[in-house]
């Protein structure tokens, strides 16, 4: 919808052609004529192409965030026992989004980062294009191979803003 939006605005306020006047001595009758300049296609197809481009990544992915407590990722690396097998929810910033299908990535806080499964991308995956946008995680905290193997499967994401 944003897009859409964005394409009236750009072919509302983009000049088809533009004019030039000519005047007169402003105490003496004015004397005014109008030329043709023409079309103003790059301005057009610039503000098109960019319309197109652009792709607006935030929303919501998956299922409601609907864990209000919200959990530093150091606290879940620092003591994993605590937090296996339990739903938490992390803030911060996504990084390291996967290029094929989107289907994992890495969150970090002021605390420390975290790898996020999305399960193959099973229930839902995050556009590519994700990386440095802050956004809010649940998920069920999994070890997989030792204390170096924590991770957040998600269950849902919310991608709030850049």
């Amino acid at each position: 919808m944003k897009r859409f939006i964005y394409l009236l605005i750009i072919f509302f306020f983009t000049p088809l052609e533009s004019s030039v006047i000519y005047g007169g001595d402003a105490i003496n009758e004015s004397h005014f004529s109008i030329e043709r300049v023409g079309f103003k296609a790059p301005f057009f197809l610039t503000g098109f192409t960019t319309a197109f481009l652009w792709e607006d990544v935030t929303g919501k992915y998956g299922d409601p965030v609907t864990v209000t407590e919200k959990t530093s990722i150091g606290a879940i690396t620092k003591e994993p026992e605590k937090y296996l097998n339990k739903t938490v929810r992390v803030e911060g910033e996504l990084f390291d989004v996967c290029q094929d299908m989107g289907c994992w990535f890495s969150i970090k806080d002021s605390t420390g980062a975290i790898y996020v499964d999305l399960s193959m991308g099973i229930k839902f995956t995050l556009p590519k294009k994700s990386n440095g946008y802050k956004a809010i995680v649940q998920g069920l905290v999994t070890n997989e191979g030792g204390k170096t193997a924590i991770k957040i499967k998600a269950t849902g994401t919310e991608i709030v803003d850049k």
